[in-house]
């Protein structure tokens, strides 16, 4: 620094000889120097500048955040402060236990749509409070009075039209069944009365699922709740465990329970009980990569479409629940189907 000043003083010499160095009073020189002090700083420093005006505008942004009393961020972190205790227990059903609904399902979401359009909690309340004041034993009740068991169609071709319906709608969503195999399970029910109880469910849950969206598309009034309520009985005296009948009577349950959720079906422990059942059968393996076994391409192709409805419903409940999915990717021999000429 020195050096520089003394460089300095022999350019001026040089440059103005005029110019007495020596007799420069020094209030100037200070007066002098602080604008270069200042001005040194604004130029080796501009962060310091731009924190301070980050400081100042966050400081005004959040006066503003706190007066406007209906700012939309404002009342997102409220929503999210007490969505712990929001998300924690929730009545799914009139007068029903509080079930646990996780944070990735659409409960939040759908609490934050309706405070953004000004639904208040206290009218929810009281729609929850005069639903639930219903005791779990009078829902029953009821249930077992307006659900009477209704028997087959009098004609084969009545409950072979009702079934196809299923078949046309459900089934192309949800393909597990075997049609033409599900047609002479129904011949076995009208030609015999000695069936096995698998038989009969199924014939009964079909012809259940397809009333209950044959009655909302139509608006016609059929007995699905007769149905479901006659192929109940049967359910009672099979055990599903263990074969692949079992798990497409489950499945049938599965498909009843979101059509009709008034039923009181618990899709979360029915939907473990198929994990159960699909692990069990090894439905996850590809068995095609085993030669020793000897498995028909029927069976093979059942096998396969048994195990994607499962899959698909263990993925779409999770989604729908916020819950953890029961079966990871990993563990699973991912395949299509093996063919389309079974329906």
């Amino acid at each position: 620094m020195e050096k520089r000043i003394q460089w300095l003083e022999t350019l001026v010499k040089e440059c103005c000889p005029n110019v007495d160095l020596g007799d420069q009073p020094t209030d100037n020189l200070a007066q002098e120097e602080e604008p270069v002090l200042i001005e040194e700083t604004s130029i080796l420093s501009p962060q310091r500048e731009l924190a301070a005006s980050e400081e100042q505008g966050s400081g005004q942004s959040r006066q503003q955040y706190q007066s406007g009393p209906h700012h939309p961020l404002r009342s997102i972190s409220r929503m999210e402060s007490r969505q712990a205790h929001e998300i924690g227990l929730v009545s799914l059903s009139p007068g029903g236990e509080p079930r646990y609904i996780g944070p990735s399902s659409g409960y939040f979401f759908a609490n934050l749509v309706f405070s953004s359009a000004g639904r208040h909690q206290k009218r929810r309340n009281a729609a929850n409070d005069s639903a639930g004041s219903l005791s779990g034993e009078s829902t029953t009740l009821a249930a077992e009075i307006l659900h009477t068991p209704a028997s087959l169609p009098p004609r084969r071709e009545t409950a072979a039209e009702l079934s196809a319906k299923y078949f046309e709608t459900i089934h192309i969503i949800y393909p597990f069944l075997h049609q033409p195999s599900h047609m002479s399970y129904m011949d076995q029910m009208y030609s015999s009365e000695d069936v096995s109880p698998i038989v009969a469910f199924q014939v009964y849950m079909v012809m259940a699922i397809a009333a209950t969206d044959l009655s909302r598309r139509s608006k016609v009034r059929l007995p699905a709740e007769g149905y479901y309520a006659t192929a109940m009985q049967h359910f009672s005296n099979m055990s599903p465990d263990g074969t692949l009948g079992g798990l497409q009577s489950l499945l049938l349950l599965m498909v009843y329970g979101f059509h009709n959720p008034s039923c009181g079906i618990n899709i979360w422990n029915l939907n473990y009980q198929c994990l159960a059942s699909l692990i069990d059968l090894g439905l996850q393996r590809d068995i095609r990569n085993t030669p020793s076994l000897k498995i028909s391409l029927l069976e093979q192709e059942m096998r396969t479409r048994v195990f994607w409805v499962v899959y698909t419903f263990d993925r779409t409940i999770g989604t729908m629940m916020g819950r953890p999915v029961g079966i990871r990717d990993e563990a699973c021999d991912l395949r299509v189907c093996i063919s389309r000429i079974f329906r």
